[in-house]
């Protein structure tokens, strides 16, 4: 994704997040009832309370009598806006197909194809540029919770996804598997949470890392792992939308595993 985003001020990223947060809620929470359609497009809300935010840290600044800042100010939340509605698109499209899944409209849909070709492939178009080469994987413990698994993934071969094995304790998604938070860095090779594949190839570029937890019941069964070659790749934006696809898949998968009990 284009790092114009970068120039924010860091306040006015981070004031994206809660709002951006209550949006997936909100849609989750009309998905459950069966409320969700066109009429009301994930989108919309998203944009009118970022806007909201952006006013209330505008506010919070006090009286500004500097038109050019203000000017200044408004064109970068625009930009913020215009990249939040590009990510919100694709996630109401989730969103839509997770219920028509749900409601069996599209009964030859898996959960799989949901996640891998619905979740995880176009994330992964979405968030890379040229020359840069971004991997999703969504990795769970295996039977004897001592290694992550890759269950789902999006740029990793087939081969190494099928053979990956990496101790949960000491890796960065470990530290979001066991703190129920996310984690992300901007520079892999600075932080000590990071710890390199052992039979990884020493070709391999690593840059930038968000680790998202995934949960069941308020029980983390997993992570979803977004990995750029890129250092400081993510922007707040893009670490938002991650943050919201991997809600909506946590959600996505309480459902899948109701049904599966429910059998």
């Amino acid at each position: 994704m284009v790092r114009w985003v970068k120039s924010l001020p860091e306040k006015v990223a981070d004031s994206i997040v809660v709002p951006a947060l209550a949006v997936v809620i909100i849609a989750v929470a009309s998905l459950a009832l069966g409320l969700l359609d066109d009429k009301v497009p994930v989108w919309a809300a998203l944009v009118i309370l970022l806007v909201l935010a952006g006013g209330a840290f505008a506010l919070g600044r006090g009286a500004r009598t500097d038109v050019e800042e203000l000017e200044e100010f408004v064109e970068l939340l625009q930009l913020q806006v215009d990249l939040h509605q590009y990510y919100a698109d694709h996630l109401y499209d989730v969103l839509e197909t997770l219920q028509k899944v749900i409601t069996g409209q599209i009964p030859e849909v898996t959960f799989a194809d949901l996640v891998e070709r619905g979740m995880l492939q176009p994330a992964r178009e979405y968030l890379q540029v040229s020359g840069e080469d971004v991997r999703l994987s969504v990795q769970v413990p295996d039977d004897e919770h001592q290694n992550f698994i890759m269950e789902f993934s999006a740029g990793h071969s087939l081969g190494g996804s099928r053979d990956f094995r990496l101790p949960i304790a000491g890796s960065f998604g470990g530290h979001a598997y066991a703190s129920g938070e996310v984690q992300w860095t901007g520079d892999v090779s600075e932080d000590s949470r990071w710890s390199k594949h052992p039979k990884a190839s020493q070709e391999r570029k690593y840059g930038s890392l968000v680790s998202v937890p995934i949960s069941v019941r308020d029980q983390v069964i997993g992570v979803l792992n977004v990995i750029s070659t890129y250092k400081q790749a993510f922007s707040p934006a893009d670490r938002t939308y991650i943050e919201l696809l991997g809600s909506i898949l946590s959600v996505a998968w309480s459902l899948v595993d109701e049904e599966g009990q429910d059998d």
